[in-house]
């Protein structure tokens, strides 16, 4: 009995010596990481903090965007370049002033009309010739010219033959002064106000063009702003949910601690406890620099060149949340809109606009010409002063009219046939080009409301899971707590939960980027939330 005695007493002390020696172990363990997990804190609340934070709404985005994004700056260009085209089209049917002077000088042999043996003279003389006036062209394609000349000629001999049997002598030097009228009416070829005024037109439908392209151009960039935008909300609220498990962490390892020190958890469990708290910095690290890559992105396509570098430590903290209210979509309404306000589909049609010009232009040009012409000049007669020929001319004595037709007709038209043959593709071309157009607009809104359904099913299926997540960690929880679950279960529930709840994010920006996509390919983008492009 005294044996069996000191092995009972022996044993009891090296139990106890065992068990100090674990609780001591436990100890030392849960101090170690206690550190990792003080700095997992600090870690996740400088993270957290809101210095240098900027509030943004969507159209304060969008507004940014339009005066500040490049593409749509590049854009803005070419409007004021189709203007100056017009005004180069327009500068066709303005006036012209010329003038022209000119000096010459000829020598001519004579010999005697009474002596034909006599020895031969030579007669210098000399001309001045200048001349000055307008003309225009007008959107009939009528041509007139009014021009006022004045020739000073001047001879060596002063007595010429004529004025020699007529008894008479000729001013030396001679003045003559003419004002004359040209008109030339096209009747075939580049007849008609339509035909003349085609290339204005064309210009001023290429200016529409350019307007509906920078318009289109605004559309697409501010589209893809939106999404940005709503991106970086997603992003944010996956930290705000990444934030929330990591407090879930936390507590329950103050859980596990608290059940360590009554003996009714064992260091293991406070050791999973902690691991999940680093898997959930982990998750923050990841969701944090997700956001501050989609906020690179967001200023890129909102700042201009110049700032980004300055405000790169800005933050931008969305001011819109993802707040799901569905919007009624009509299908017929959509697509009516659609094909009648969409830029990129008005453009072709201006397109198609400046290819039937372009024909009827080029179907005249194989035409034969026939111009009507007529002219009006009255003159001074041969003075031997400036102002005698003018006074003379301004009696309207001596005048002279004339009228007339012109034809002309090439013997190979092929060059002109051909550029119509090819003005006829390209108008089928383009015509082609505006079907395809119009059926990719049907099958696109036909998709994006597709979408919309799908998104508005996923907001409702996520919103259900996530209501069941919650339900099951609070009963995981529960159950945690009397001692009838283990830490990773509850651990597993958590990261459920997380999820459940990221899906459901998911599914709403999604909702709301499904929106853009249709309001875009309906054309009415800018218009939906009130910003005038003009």
């Amino acid at each position: 009995m005294r044996t069996l005695f000191w092995i009972f007493l022996i044993g009891s002390f090296f139990g106890i010596w065992a068990q100090e020696e674990k609780t001591s172990e436990d100890t030392t363990s849960s101090e170690e990481l206690q550190e990792p997990i003080e700095k997992t804190t600090m870690v996740s609340e400088s993270l957290s903090s809101n210095e240098n934070e900027q509030e943004m709404t969507i159209k304060a985005c969008i507004l940014l965007a339009l005066k500040n994004n490049l593409d749509i700056k590049i854009e803005r260009f070419n409007p004021r370049i189709a203007d100056e085209g017009t005004l180069s089209s327009v500068a066709a049917f303005d006036p012209t002033l010329f003038s022209k002077l000119t000096y010459g000088r000829s020598r001519e042999s004579t010999s005697s009309f009474f002596d034909p043996s006599a020895a031969e003279s030579s007669v210098d003389s000399k001309t001045t010739d200048w001349s000055f006036g307008i003309k225009d062209k007008f959107i009939t394609g009528t041509q007139a010219e009014l021009q006022y000349r004045v020739t000073r000629s001047e001879s060596g001999d002063q007595l010429s033959i004529t004025s020699l049997f007529a008894g008479t002598s000729t001013a030396n030097p001679r003045y003559n002064t003419t004002l004359s009228l040209k008109l030339t009416q096209p009747l075939l070829k580049n007849f008609g106000i339509e035909y003349n005024t085609s290339n204005i037109q064309i210009s001023r439908n290429n200016k529409a063009i350019a307007d509906l392209q920078l318009l289109d151009t605004a559309r697409v960039q501010i589209s893809n702003v939106l999404k940005i935008y709503w991106d970086l909300v997603l992003a944010r609220s996956e930290r705000s949910v990444n934030d929330q498990s990591l407090r879930r962490a936390e507590r329950l390892l103050e859980v596990n601690k608290a059940k360590q020190k009554l003996g009714q958890a064992s260091a293991v469990d406070v050791l999973q406890a902690e691991v999940g708290i680093a898997t959930q910095l982990e998750d923050i690290l990841i969701a944090e620099n997700q956001v501050l890559n989609i906020e690179s992105k967001l200023k890129r396509s909102i700042l201009p060149a110049s700032e980004l570098s300055f405000k790169q430590n800005v933050r931008i903290k969305p001011q819109d949340q993802a707040n799901f209210t569905p919007e009624p979509i009509n299908l017929e309404q959509v697509l009516s809109t659609a094909l009648k306000v969409r830029p990129d589909f008005l453009v072709l049609k201006k397109d198609i606009d400046n290819r039937s010009l372009t024909t009827n232009q080029k179907e005249n040009q194989t035409w034969p010409t026939l111009d009507a012409i007529a002219s009006y000049s009255i003159n001074g007669g041969q003075e031997s002063d400036w102002g005698d020929s003018l006074n003379t001319m301004s009696d309207w004595h001596n005048y002279q009219w004339e009228v007339g037709l012109v034809f002309e007709y090439p013997l190979g038209t092929r060059a002109a046939r051909a550029d119509l043959r090819k003005s006829k593709l390209e108008m089928q071309q383009s015509q082609l080009r505006l079907l395809n157009r119009e059926t990719a607009i049907i099958v696109e809104v036909e998709e994006f409301t597709r979408n919309i359904k799908t998104t508005l099913q996923r907001i409702e299926a996520a919103k259900k899971a996530r209501e069941l997540a919650e339900k099951q960690l609070e009963a995981e929880e529960a159950k945690f707590k009397v001692g009838r679950t283990t830490n990773k279960n509850v651990l597993d529930f958590q990261e459920d939960l997380a999820q459940a709840q990221t899906r459901e994010l998911r599914a709403v920006v999604a909702y709301k980027k499904a929106l853009i996509d249709l309001k875009t390919s309906r054309g009415t983008l800018l218009e939906d939330y009130d910003i005038d492009f003009d």
